[in-house]
């Protein structure tokens, strides 16, 4: 009874834990931009990017601002990654998610490299990302039940919305880690499905 009661606040810790990194920045830090389409698939480029401001290096050279724009039109020739995201407890509730590169801090709050509000239609959601570069990257996401910004928890800290990471891992005992949740975003590689945690 004792080793059930245990792993029981075990658990509920470390899903808090790891869901502080999901929830929304506050204005100061970050635009919100929140995508919305008639269509199921959703298409996401640089201006629907929710990017968290406080770790990026605002001040710009004109050798950097040269090299985003090179970026930025090698980008718009790349495959966009495109997310289904699967098992949505509303139909139109906003999706938040964050993807995060090997050098990101994953997932805490505010180590994201970019962060996504959309809301899925006739309660499918495909998201096609054209701003992110080929890479390794994880992603961590929920669905905002209520509209709130934030993911809502019980008192023993467990989500009470639906959640979930990238290669569909389920965290146990401890939060997940980068490795656990990575995938190759390439060319050939451009797709991947994630189903929500109840």
């Amino acid at each position: 009874m004792t080793k059930h009661i245990i792993f029981a606040v075990g658990m509920a810790l470390m899903v808090g834990m790891v869901f502080t990194g999901c929830k929304s920045d506050s204005p100061e830090n970050q635009e919100t931009t929140t995508a919305e389409s008639d269509s199921t698939s959703v298409e996401l480029d640089t201006a629907e990017a929710v990017v968290d401001t406080t770790s990026i290096n605002k001040t710009e050279t004109k050798e950097t601002k040269g090299k985003k724009t090179a970026k930025t039109k090698d980008t718009m020739k790349m495959t966009p990654l495109t997310i289904n995201v699967t098992n949505l407890k509303s139909s139109d509730a906003t999706v938040e998610m964050s993807i995060y590169g090997v050098k990101d801090t994953f997932p805490k709050p505010g180590g994201h490299s970019k962060k996504y509000r959309v809301k899925p239609k006739d309660g499918k959601l495909e998201l096609k990302i054209k701003d992110l570069p080929y890479g390794e990257y994880a992603v961590a996401i929920f669905q905002d039940a209520n509209n709130d910004g934030k993911i809502d928890k019980n008192i023993l800290g467990i989500p009470t919305e639906p959640y979930a990471f990238s290669q569909n891992f389920k965290p146990t005992l401890k939060a997940p880690s980068f490795s656990d949740c990575k995938f190759d975003y390439t060319a050939k590689k451009a797709t991947i499905d994630i189903a929500l945690l109840e």
